[in-house]
C-alpha cells in the first residue's frame, strides 16, 4: 500500500523523484482489495501529482502474485512515464527470493547525481 499512500502525499507535497515498486491504483482483483480500498480506489489528482514530482520510476515484476503486471502499466500511463518490468522478482521481497534491487539503487544514485 506504499505506492497509493505516496500518491496521496504527492497530491499536496513536492518531491524530486518517486520510486514506485509494485505500484498500483484501483482494485487488484484479488484478496487484497478490501485492505487497499481507502488508499487506492479513488480518483487521484494526477495533474497535481505530476506537477509536484518531476520524475517517476515505476517498477513491476512479471510474476508478482499480489499486483498484476497490468496495474503497473496503468499507473505508469497515469504518471506519463515508462513501466520497468523486472523479471522474476515476485512481490520484490525475500519470500520471492528477491534480496537485492541493484536497478533501484542505480536509479536513486542517478537522481542524487542530478543534484
Amino acid at each position: 500500500m506504499g505506492v497509493p499512500f505516496l500518491l496521496n502525499v504527492l497530491e499536496t507535497r513536492k518531491a524530486k523523484a518517486a520510486f514506485l515498486v509494485a505500484g498500483f491504483i484501483g482494485v487488484l482483483g484479488n484478496e487484497f482489495d478490501e485492505g487497499v480500498k481507502t488508499f487506492a480506489c479513488r480518483d487521484f489528482d494526477w495533474d497535481s501529482v505530476r506537477r509536484n514530482c518531476k520524475r517517476f520510476y515505476v517498477f513491476s515484476s512479471d510474476d508478482d502474485h499480489c499486483v498484476p503486471l497490468g496495474k503497473g502499466s496503468e499507473l505508469a500511463g497515469k504518471l506519463g512515464t515508462k513501466q520497468v518490468v523486472v523479471r522474476g522478482a515476485g512481490h520484490f521481497n525475500a519470500a520471492a527470493g528477491f534480496l537485492e534491487f541493484r536497478l533501484l539503487l542505480e536509479k536513486i544514485d542517478g537522481e542524487l547525481a542530478r543534484g
